[in-house]
C-alpha cells in the first residue's frame, strides 16, 4: 500500500523501537481501524432503529422489560433499595 514519505518514516522507526516489522504494524493499525469503524456502524445503525421506533410497539419487550427489572432488583442490597 502506498505510503507518503513521513508516514512511511514513522512507520519504520516504531518497527525498529518495538522489533516488529513495519508490515505487521501496519496490519495491525489497519485492522484495529477497520475493528472501530465497524462498531461505529453497527452503533450508528442501532441508534437510528431505536429513533425510529421509539415509542411504538417495538420500542420495548415488556417481557424483556420485567425480567431485567427483577434481575435488576435481585441485585440490590436493602440499603441501595431504600435510596
Amino acid at each position: 500500500m502506498p505510503r507518503s514519505e513521513p508516514l512511511y518514516g514513522r512507520l519504520r522507526a516504531e518497527a525498529g523501537r518495538t522489533c516488529v516489522p513495519a508490515t505487521r504494524l501496519a496490519g495491525n493499525a489497519l485492522e484495529r481501524r477497520l475493528d472501530e469503524a465497524h462498531r461505529q456502524a453497527v452503533h450508528e445503525a442501532a441508534a437510528t432503529y431505536a429513533t425510529a421506533v421509539a415509542g411504538s410497539a417495538e420500542d420495548l419487550d415488556p417481557d424483556l422489560e420485567a425480567t431485567g427489572a427483577d434481575h435488576l432488583l435481585s441485585t440490590l442490597t436493602g440499603e441501595q433499595l431504600q435510596t
